[in-house]
Order: structure tokens, then sequence, then C-alpha cells
């Protein structure tokens, strides 16, 4: 080896010994057996824009979602409500799906344009929710952002929310637009939980004692108040659960509470056979068409007067507004009087005035 070392060293070329190879194979194992953590898609880490728009109408309602990934891709999604929701509902409802599409394909940051400012006010807490619908749906909304790692909202003009709003009125008003698939979807349920309530008011009415004492042949404590309702039934009738009302020149009469009476008004009023009649015109043909109810005369007497049509083409009876002055005087210039303040010259005849 020495003389081998010798001769070689003659061409400027160095022997050394052949080093072990456990730390490069250890190495090179290592580098090829360890699974590496998936990276997470880049595009996922940048911003998803969202562009969100609400509409609501007499034929219909929902919210109308476009979104551009950061690959410049573009998705169209419009959703028709089958229940009643206004136009604040339904700019909530867009933002919240919006948001819940972005998750579902996996954006951790979202970028939301809405063109409603008091929806943006509300998120980016300006504004105050008063309503309670409102404040569900701000709870909502909330309890979304926060699973985004980063979230903004943005207001801007619907000038510049043009697709968006476009969709949302089923319009491709959009120019330089290719032949696009809009994603349909009929929402049946709102996404907050609201419960409905509803206020009745089942008072007494004036039926209520008389169809006791006819039907169960009970009075009230009073006194005074059972002898006027034996008196008042002797005036009706009561055949299959139904409370007539006895006439002369009619026959039976259905009793109908005073609600049933005042709906019973308005369409022979205002109905489509309705004329825009007086008052006693409208009462007397309830009669003829068999409902009684106390307060018959009383109730059409109001429904003409708060009439908008029958006060605004009603004949004009030219009264003053004030009443007459009387005059007491019967006969012209009987109240003048004149005083001489002093003796007039003598006249013919020695007259003296």
């Amino acid at each position: 080896m020495t003389e081998w070392a010798n001769q070689l060293s003659d061409f400027g070329l160095e022997y050394e010994p052949r080093r072990a190879i456990k730390a490069q194979a250890l190495a090179d194992f290592i580098i090829e057996c360890t699974n590496r953590p998936p990276e997470r898609d880049k595009a996922s880490k940048m911003s998803w824009e969202l562009y969100v728009d609400g509409s609501a109408t007499r034929t219909g309602c929902g919210p109308s979602i476009l979104i551009k990934t950061p690959n410049v891709d573009r998705l169209e999604y419009v959703v028709k409500f089958s229940f009643l929701a206004f136009n604040n509902e339904s700019e909530n409802e867009a933002l919240i799906l919006g948001i819940q599409m972005c998750q579902a394909a996996g954006a951790i940051s979202v970028h939301a344009k809405s063109d409603s400012q008091l929806i943006v006010g509300q998120i980016q807490g300006d504004f105050e929710a008063k309503e309670d619908i409102m404040k569900m749906y701000l709870t909502k909304a909330r309890k979304v952002i926060d699973q985004l790692q980063d979230f903004t909202i943005q207001h801007i003009p619907r000038s510049e929310n043009q697709q968006a709003d476009a969709l949302s009125r089923l319009v491709s008003s959009i120019k330089g637009m290719e032949p696009r698939k809009i994603i349909w979807e009929v929402l049946q349920e709102q996404n907050i939980n609201v419960e409905a309530f509803m206020s009745l008011d089942r008072g007494p009415d004036w039926m209520e004692k008389i169809i006791k004492f006819k039907r169960d042949n009970v009075l009230p404590d009073s006194e005074k108040e059972a002898t006027l309702i034996k008196k008042q039934a002797d005036w009706f009738l009561w055949h299959n659960e139904t409370l007539y009302k006895i006439s002369y020149t009619h026959p039976l009469l259905k009793c109908v509470t005073p609600e049933e009476g005042n709906y019973i008004l308005r369409e022979i009023h205002q109905g489509a056979c309705g004329s825009h009649q007086g008052a006693r015109t409208i009462a007397g043909k309830a009669l003829r068409s068999g409902f009684y109810w106390p307060t018959l005369r009383k109730d059409a007497t109001d429904l003409v007067k708060k009439c908008g049509r029958c006060q605004e083409f009603t004949n004009l009876t030219r009264m003053p507004a004030n009443n007459l002055t009387i005059v007491q005087a019967v006969l012209p210039f009987n109240r003048w009087g004149m005083d001489i303040l002093g003796p007039f010259p003598v006249a013919s005849g020695q007259r003296k005035f």
C-alpha cells in the first residue's frame, strides 16, 4: 500500500480508504421511506371571492351566489325558496349558503362582497340587529364564519355586483359571457330555526250566552242578566249546532260573529260583484243573504266611512264649513239712527227743527 502511494504521488493522486456505507444507506433509506405530510392545496390557502345577492318579489324569492376561485374558476349557484322570505332574509341566506359552499370546496380564506349595506354592517358590527329573526341570522352567520381561518366582507355598489344580481333575478344580463351551466337548488327550510307564534283572542262573543241557554239550559248567575237572556232567546233557534235568528219577513238568519260579518260586508261592498254602495244598502243585502249580528248597521256605516273609494268619489254636498249666522233684523236699516248736534236755521213759516 505504501509503495502504491509513493508511485501515485508523482501524478498528484492520493489514496483514501473506502468508508463504511452504513451512514449513507441509512440516509437514503430515511429519505425514500419516510411519508411526507401532504401539502395543502395552495389554492385553498389563497382568498376565494364570494359575490352574494338576494331577491324577493311577489312571484318568488331566493338568493344567488357567484364564487371565483384562485384558479380563476367560476361557480354559479341559484337557490329558490319554498318559503316566504323578505329581501334582508334572502340576503342573509345567500351569505350563509355561499360561505358553506366555499367551505365544502376546501376554502379557508374567503373575501365576501355584497351590495346590502345592512347585512355588511351587521357582520362587521357597525349596525345592530334589532329584529329577532335578524339576530338569529347574525348568530348563524358568525357561527359559520368562525369555521374559516380568514374572512372579510366588503360592501360594493350594485353596479359591481351585476352578475349575482342578474342571477338573483334569473336574467343573464352580463355581456361577453359564454354559455354556462348554472347549479339550481330548491331550499325547503330556512337555515335558522324559526318558531311561529300566533296570538288568538277567543273572547266571549254575543252568541255565547244565548247558545248556552238554548243548548244546555244554562243561565248567567245574575238574575237581571238571566231575565234578559230569556227574553232574547225567544227570537233565536238552535239547530244543527248553529244559531239562527227568527224574523218576520225573512227566513231564518244565520248568526255570525262581528269578524265574520265584517268580511261579509266587505265582500258585498267591494268584492267581485260589489259596487261601493251606501251603508243602508249593503246592510240590507247582508240581511237578505241570510246573515245577522247585532252591530250590522253600525259596522256597515263604519265600513263606508273608511272606504277610500267611497270618500273620493262621493257626491259633493257643497255645505259651508260653519253654520250660518242668523240675522235678527227684519227690515233693512231698521237699526240705523241719527243724532242732531244743534238746531237747524228757521225755515219758512217760522218752522224750527
